[in-house]
């Protein structure tokens, strides 16, 4: 999909220079919105079919997903190119660390003051972990419910929730409903219940297969639907790494080439 000019954008914009939005003029507003620096809502004379076509033409072929709320929430995607110097990745991957309800309690809170104290500096910027991932390898509710609650009391960046299992997900939903959660995964034995989760809590939705088909099949139910807060996982494999990158390679290339259910971050 051709990235759209100042110009072209100017031409969807009422062109009244109302100074109502952050901008004085509609062309300036335009150079923003190309840039990024504004959204589409924030053209308070845009309504109805005009602002959708708009936010439809300012849609990188990678769609931004937020997760979390307010000031933790975190923004994977956006993407517009196969090559960072053809123009430049908007937004960085997201960096979380894994927390188990097999663990123990002091070492899950060692786990949590980890991720709040870690600082790295790399070329005069600080690095820091954005979230963690609490994985359900116990399939024990009581015990990853307890999991999730020492994680909430003790953090207040994004989580993520990881369970194949759809009871345990709705409760631990119920729990954290509140700091819109990443829900991992939807699979094709488990899809029906967890697209509901989603849709039911408003929260993103990761689909899980090592199939490219299975995965464009299961987005395109979900965007059928009109959910598109979807993060696409193709799979990792340690020792056929290849195969991987091969995945994801395909993946960026569909989405640019405007194939609407790859249209989502990794």
């Amino acid at each position: 999909m051709a990235r759209l000019s100042a110009l072209q954008l100017y031409k969807l914009l009422p062109k009244t220079n109302c100074g109502e939005c952050t901008e004085k003029t509609c062309m300036a507003f335009a150079m923003k919105l190309m840039e990024r620096g504004v959204k589409a809502e924030h053209c308070v004379q845009l309504k109805g079919d005009k602002l959708k076509k708009l936010r439809e033409v300012i849609t990188p072929p990678v769609r931004e997903v937020v997760i979390g709320k307010d000031e933790q929430a975190i923004t994977i995607g956006g993407e517009e190119v196969m090559y960072r110097h053809d123009l430049k990745f908007f937004n960085p991957a997201a960096m979380v660390l894994d927390i188990s309800d097999a663990m123990d309690e002091n070492t899950i809170k060692n786990r949590i003051d980890f991720v709040k104290n870690y600082r790295y500096e790399r070329v005069g910027k600080i690095l820091r972990l954005d979230g963690i991932c609490l994985r359900c390898a116990t399939n024990d509710k009581a015990q990853f419910l307890k999991t999730v609650n020492t994680v909430c009391q003790n953090f207040d960046k994004f989580i993520m929730l990881c369970t194949l299992n759809p009871e345990i997900m709705d409760a631990a939903l119920e729990i954290t409903k509140d700091r819109r959660p990443l829900i991992y995964a939807a699979t094709n034995e488990n899809f029906k219940e967890m697209s509901e989760l989603a849709g039911k809590y408003n929260c993103p939705l990761a689909v899980h297969s090592e199939n490219l088909d299975e995965i464009g099949s299961m987005t395109k139910t979900l965007m059928n639907a009109g959910f598109t807060d979807i993060v696409i996982d193709p799979g990792f494999d340690f020792e056929n790494l290849s195969s991987v990158i091969n995945k994801l390679e395909i993946l960026r290339k569909a989405a640019i080439k405007d194939v609407k259910e790859f249209s989502f971050p990794v």
